[in-house]
């Protein structure tokens, strides 16, 4: 008789169970948690034409055939214009539109780097950027930043096994915005060592207090990377999109034909029409109506040294240190029902990620409210 082998998995994921902390902490507090902090998308609808597209593709033959690994051309031919408008000339890049942005991550550094590179990611960084490093068989390397969590150009060491930089701007969980400058200074220092940089801009229009930034990109050395899961409020339909020089076209498209084959097709004409229906005022503003809300929390997250965020629709709130991030969590949930992101996820123990884009007026005040008791008790009881 032969003897049973016990099985495994890859080595990978015993890296990865941190972040499958939001689905166990659910799935064992479900029924407690009454204001949930932890979504990342904004209170508003996508624009009804968006329903009207859905239904119109079911009816076409097309959608339930294969189709361009890189986009349906509609959708890439108005992106390619947006981009031009955005940069303010034309950038010349190719446009990949792939299954949310998180996977057009991981495309690009399947495209960009080998098993051991190292990608540079800054503290706090985005969890799942942290994740994909690992998936890819790549090292993070994460660096701290300044007391507003912006990067410093001139201190940051590349190494010889460094192949790309990361930055997301507005930062998630921060919110802080990198200026043009800033994001030219790094890309300068990442161009003359031979460093590709990834500038993330999934936030890009969530920008508050006056704030004036212009995108940075250029024609070689930089990929930006984009979703339609903010605001144009897709984030169930997973659809993002990045621009990239076009000597990487046979890589990017032979890598996305083995993990997506091509973005959703409902979910392409979804975002096609809400690109088409959403003007650039309609976003601005719904954005406007963002700022009662972030002055409510603003009110109760102020009094613990947090950093005002000017971008993004989160407040990065630092917490006793007496008590680690999971466990006041675990807390809040169990005595406020309120979940929130714990800091370890994104490399910072002593901070909670506090988000208000998903809430209506009326429950920002009431979650507010309870989030101000909460977190006195954390601090009175340090």
């Amino acid at each position: 008789m032969i003897s049973p082998v016990s099985l495994s998995s890859s080595n990978r994921l015993l890296s990865l169970e941190e972040t499958s902390w939001v689905t166990q902490f659910s799935e064992t507090y479900g029924q407690d948690i009454i204001y949930n902090l932890t979504m990342g998308t904004p209170f508003w609808s996508p624009p009804t034409s968006v329903q009207q597209a859905i239904i119109q593709s079911c009816g076409l033959t097309e959608t339930y055939r294969y189709g361009a690994t890189c986009g349906i051309p509609q959708l890439e031919k108005e992106i390619g214009k947006r981009l031009d408008l955005k940069f303010a000339s034309s950038c010349g890049n190719e446009v990949m539109i792939c299954s949310g942005s998180n996977q057009g991550f991981l495309n690009i550094l399947l495209c960009l780097c080998n098993p051991g590179d190292e990608v540079i990611l800054f503290r706090p960084y985005y969890f799942s950027h942290y994740t994909a490093c690992l998936l890819a068989g790549v090292k993070p390397v994460v660096v701290d930043t300044d007391s507003e969590f912006l990067p410093q150009p001139q201190s940051l060491e590349i190494s010889v096994n460094t192949k790309l930089v990361v930055v997301v701007s507005p930062g998630n969980p921060s919110g802080r915005v990198i200026s043009t400058d800033r994001l030219r200074s790094l890309y300068q220092l990442c161009f003359h060592r031979g460093v590709w940089l990834v500038i993330d801009e999934a936030y890009e229009h969530f920008i508050f207090d006056g704030i004036e930034t212009n995108s940075f990109s250029a024609t070689d050395g930089v990929i930006n990377l984009f979703t339609f899961s903010k605001s144009y409020s897709l984030a169930g339909l997973r659809v993002g999109y990045f621009c990239y020089p076009s000597y990487l076209r046979k890589s990017m498209l032979e890598i996305q034909d083995t993990i997506a084959t091509h973005a959703c097709h409902l979910a392409q004409q979804a975002a096609l029409a809400a690109f088409n229906d959403s003007s650039k005022e309609w976003i601005q503003k719904q954005v406007q109506e963002m700022v009662p809300r972030r002055e409510i929390f603003w009110q109760v997250v102020s009094k613990y040294h947090t950093y005002r965020a000017n971008g993004g629709f989160f407040f990065f709130v630092p917490i006793p240190d007496s008590i680690t991030s999971h466990d006041a969590v675990q807390y809040l949930i169990q005595k406020y029902g309120i979940l929130v992101f714990p800091g370890q996820l994104f490399g910072m123990s002593n901070y909670l990620r506090i988000s208000y884009g998903s809430l209506s007026l009326h429950e920002t005040k009431e979650a507010a409210n309870q989030l101000n008791d909460a977190l006195a008790t954390l601090w009175n009881n340090k």
